[in-house]
């Protein structure tokens, strides 16, 4: 029962981090680890690695779900580090 409840906040939140990202103008979206969900707020958090054309860089995030599971509200809450690609040439 337990993996079948975290494969649908897992599938869920795969669309809501990659909507998330795109509006903000990154092209990749991945946690840096499995969220932890936190049964008595309805939230999981973790941290994600955000990837665009500069590099990328890891931010602390959080999504509120509902009883069902589906998300009632997703955040990134800050930025931690930024890694940037070599762009010098020879």
């Amino acid at each position: 029962m337990r993996r079948q409840v975290w494969r649908r906040l897992d599938a869920a939140c795969t669309q809501t981090r990659f909507e998330a990202a795109w509006e903000r103008s990154f092209y990749s979206a991945q946690y840096d680890e499995p969220p932890h969900f936190y049964r008595e707020l309805l939230e999981l958090r973790g941290r994600m690695r955000l990837g665009d054309l500069r590099g990328y860089m890891f931010v602390d995030t959080v999504r509120q779900v509902n009883a069902d599971g589906d998300t009632e509200r997703f955040a990134f809450l800050r930025r931690r580090f930024r890694l940037v690609h070599n762009t010098t040439s020879l």
